[in-house]
């Protein structure tokens, strides 16, 4: 009796770990290299108020930027490249009339879009 009860125990703790195993979000493969720019600071052919940012990182994130295309007419025409861009990997933002700041180091835009909406 003893002796069942033992592997029932040892059953359901096996049993418990393999749901676990199953339930516990898997690590995502590494992050492909999105061809780099020789020009960072890259102007597309006619002149905007919208600049693309493109990153090699899922999120946004100003340490990781790969790239930096202005002139976009239109916040629309903007994403639609950033999503053609980062569609293997990577992440983009459209930001609207930016302006390096040197006080903070970086660029301020008035409005900045990405794949998850837009904030001012």
């Amino acid at each position: 009796m003893k002796n069942s009860l033992s592997w029932i125990v040892s059953i359901i703790f096996v049993i418990a770990l393999a749901v676990i195993y199953l339930l516990v979000p898997k690590e995502q493969p590494p992050i492909q290299q999105l061809p780099v720019n020789t020009n960072i600071f890259e102007s597309n052919s006619s002149s905007g108020p919208w600049n693309l940012f493109i990153y090699k990182s899922l999120n946004p994130d100003i340490d990781y930027r790969t790239a930096r295309i202005e002139g976009y007419q239109s916040q629309t025409d903007c994403i639609e490249k950033g999503i053609s861009m980062t569609k293997k990997s990577g992440s983009f933002e459209c930001g609207y009339k930016c302006e390096y700041q040197v006080k903070y180091q970086e660029e301020i835009c008035k409005k900045v879009c990405g794949i998850r909406g837009c904030r001012d």
